[in-house]
């Protein structure tokens, strides 16, 4: 089992981890993101979001649930 608590990665290096992942599986997945309606300051955004994805289920098989 993988566990990055608290580790910043890129997104090529969080697909690279997803991919081998081979068994059934649950992810959450926390990022931060510019908010579209923040003011710009010198080019850079001034409000960002942290966003939570929680209960992402990887290879889960939703047929044996029915």
């Amino acid at each position: 089992m993988n566990t990055l608590n608290n580790k910043e990665v890129t997104i090529s290096e969080l697909a690279s981890i997803l991919e081998n992942i081979t068994a059934s599986t649950v992810v959450n997945i926390t990022y931060l993101v510019d908010d579209s309606r923040s003011k710009v300051v010198k080019g850079i955004k001034q409000v960002q979001k942290l966003v939570n994805i929680t209960h992402v289920y990887l290879n889960h098989d939703y047929t044996k649930k029915v």
